[in-house]
């Protein structure tokens, strides 16, 4: 499994912080101690997919990434398309560069679809194949909505990136 989403949690001993007081140069030394709050632990994660049905400019941020993806042609794939429930805000997401959209809940289906004009499918078995599962989950903590390579969403959209079954 591959971690798409996670939180911030404590670390178990608190961290002491050398300081002064009261806090001017000329303070006696002293310390605090406050909770250490930088350990991320999963949240989401999923199961690595045969790959991913993309748009172009997604297909193009894959490329920058390093990635490599086939060539759009007309083709109908077996795909899980994810059906968006609900847009959230998890708290404390702040501290992250990602951010500003939200989270996403969503709900999976199996259908059998013909990829739209410019889709194209990465496989994540290439060596750097886990950059395309955090990129293209909708789950993800900086997927493909907050890195504005696809616009957002709303509830009962279907996301625009499917996985792809064998």
């Amino acid at each position: 499994e591959i971690a798409v989403r996670y939180r911030l949690e404590d670390f178990a001993t608190p961290v002491e912080i050398l300081t002064r007081t009261p806090r001017t140069l000329d303070g006696a030394p002293t310390s605090v101690h406050l909770p250490h709050r930088a350990r991320f632990v999963a949240a989401t994660s999923v199961v690595r997919p045969h790959g991913y049905a993309v748009p172009a400019a997604m297909a193009a941020h894959l490329e920058r990434h390093g990635l490599t993806v086939g060539a759009a042609a007309p083709a109908t794939v077996d795909a899980s398309i994810a059906r968006v429930e609900a847009v959230g805000r998890e708290a404390g997401r702040g501290i992250l560069e990602a951010g500003d959209f939200g989270d996403l809940s969503v709900a999976w289906r199996d259908e059998r679809r013909a990829l739209p004009p410019g889709y194209r499918v990465v496989t994540t078995s290439q060596p750097l194949g886990a950059i395309a599962v955090y990129l293209c989950e909708p789950e993800s903590d900086d997927g493909a909505i907050e890195n504005g390579v696809v616009g957002a969403v709303a509830a009962g959209d279907d996301f625009p990136i499917w996985r792809v079954h064998a």
